[in-house]
């Protein structure tokens, strides 16, 4: 994560989401890897983001935008480095600004390539005596995001997420729910938004 230091932010400065959807935007951007959710991760992402979000900060969430609000002459498919790893990313063109009547904001953090991917671990310490080790079905969100500063019109911070969560079978959305959150608390820790 890389951080804008010289940025003159408040407490009280707002913050919105913003999305980046191939349906929208594949058209004019066909090379660029887009997230990819199944309808469950998508009923998530439709009707809690705000939410799980404005779980991890006490700055101000006004709401969340779509791809579809923005002209796609606005965006550039751009690269960003970390001090780990170079990606990426659906950016805004500089000058831009993100605000909207909708959801008027400081600060518009842009959500890219999110996906889920679910996966085993074997628990314990190994078979021992004819028991098998315990296997633990676990889900893993990775995400790339942009901070765009909307009254400096660019970016001030981006980077990449992974975060881990065990998966329950008989609340599954609730495990989804769980790794977005904590996705979004490591965003929060390296940004100039107020922790919760």
């Amino acid at each position: 994560m890389l951080i804008n230091e010289d940025i003159d932010y408040s407490e009280n400065d707002s913050i919105s989401l913003m999305l980046i959807e191939a349906d929208y935007l594949f058209d004019h951007f066909p090379s660029h890897i887009y997230g990819a959710l199944r309808p469950t991760e998508k009923n998530i992402f439709d009707n809690h983001l705000v939410q799980l979000f404005s779980g991890q900060t006490q700055s101000r969430v006004t709401g969340k935008k779509r791809s579809a609000n923005i002209d796609p002459a606005n965006l550039d498919l751009r690269t960003f480095k970390t001090s780990e790893m170079e990606f990426k990313i659906l950016s805004p063109k500089q000058g831009t600004d993100l605000s909207s009547s909708e959801s008027d904001s400081r600060f518009t953090l842009i959500l890219d390539q999110y996906s889920f991917n679910p996966y085993q671990v074997g628990g314990g310490s190994g078979s021992y005596a004819g028991h098998e080790q315990e296997v633990q079905n676990r889900i893993r969100f990775n995400l790339s995001y942009l901070i765009w500063d909307n009254h400096q019109k660019k970016e001030i911070g981006w980077g990449k997420v992974t975060s881990n969560h065990r998966l329950y079978r008989e609340n599954m959305a609730e495990s989804y729910r769980s790794a977005i959150s904590s996705a979004f608390q490591k965003i929060v820790d390296v940004s100039p938004f107020q922790p919760a």
